[in-house]
Order: structure tokens, then sequence, then C-alpha cells
């Protein structure tokens, strides 16, 4: 945890930053996310998740290309119905509650295309992933937490209200390597939210 408040004070302090209008401005966004489960992480948890959100900061090098850090915090949760459960030689029967909470932290890049108003985008990020799995029957529960090797490719578009306020919206998919006894996990995530500078 306190890894992860180091990362929210660090992103945070890009506000503090001056805006700088075109070339060589930063920014920062944070939106709402909506993910949905694929591979492994839906053979464990099928529900579409409305529980996530992203912040980032970045930071103009030309007036289309964009360096940027990310983190977001996206949770999966499914209950299963009462039924009995083997594994091995043992059998336990009760109901499973099943959450895994995934913590995408990356470094990449973004290119916009035009120059002004609806501007639209392509990018990509690398990075460290932390993921909480999390399985709970009656007192019982096994829990992983591991860290992942992950990379996320990107598209979407941003659109400019007024001088330093705009809208950002994106789809994303996380693709996060296997980890100790935490498979392959991956989900897409739409974003929606607001991008404040002046450097688009």
């Amino acid at each position: 945890m306190k890894k992860f408040k180091i990362i929210i004070v660090s992103l945070l302090a890009l506000l503090a930053v001056p805006s700088a209008f075109g070339q060589g401005g930063f920014y920062t966004n944070l939106g709402y996310d909506v993910s949905f489960p694929m591979g492994d992480t839906k053979d464990f948890i099928s529900p579409v998740s409305f529980r996530g959100f992203t912040f980032s900061g970045g930071y103009f090098i030309t007036d289309n290309v964009a360096v940027e850090l990310r983190w977001s915090w996206h949770v999966f949760y499914d209950d299963i119905p009462f039924d009995v459960y083997e594994e091995g030689t043992r059998a336990i029967s009760g109901k499973q509650y099943r959450s895994i909470n995934a913590f995408p932290l990356t470094f990449g890049g973004k290119y916009f295309f035009g120059g002004s108003g609806l501007r639209p985008y392509v990018g990509f990020g690398v990075g460290p992933y932390k993921t909480r799995k999390r399985t709970e029957m009656g007192i019982y529960y096994v829990e992983d937490r591991q860290w992942h090797f992950g990379l996320t490719p990107e598209a979407g578009f941003i659109y400019n209200f007024s001088s330093g306020v705009g809208l950002m919206a994106n789809v994303r998919y996380d693709y996060m390597l296997e980890s100790g006894n935490v498979g392959t996990q991956q989900n897409i995530s739409l974003s929606i939210g607001f991008i404040f500078s002046g450097g688009y």
C-alpha cells in the first residue's frame, strides 16, 4: 500500500505543474473505467466490472507525440452459488466469493492526429501490474498476491471543451503475463473522463 501511496502522490504532483500550451505541455487525466474480463480472468470471474478508474499524467514532447505514466485500479467480483467443490481428494461445500484487484502501472507513449478540436490517438504502454486474487468460502480464504509484467495498447480521442479542459475517451487492452500461482490475466477497459492542460 505504501508503494501505491507514493505513486498517487507522484501523479498528483503533476497537477501542480503549470500548463504549457502547445508543444511541451503537461497534462493529467482522470477517467472512470468499465472492464470486461477475458481469458483466465473471465474463467475465474465472468461479470463485467463497473468498479475502476484511471489516473495518468503525460507530457507532449511534440504537438503530436506524448509520453505518459498511467495508474489504474480495476476490481472484478463474483459470487458462486452454493455447491460442492472438489480439489484432489478433498471436497468442501459452500458459497464462493471471488475477487481480483488489478493495479496497472504503465509507462508509454501516445500519437495524436489532428491539431485542434477532436483529436484521435493511438498509444502503447508497458510496466508492472500488481494483482490480488482471492477466493472466500465460509471462514476460509485463499489469496495470491503477485507482480506481473504487462502491456497495454489503446486507442481513443480527446475533445477540447475550452482552454485547458477536455474530454478523453479510450479503449485499452491490458495483458499481464503469468506470475507465481496467478495465470495470464486479460481485460478490455472502456474509459471516459476529463483531461486537464493546454498541451493538447
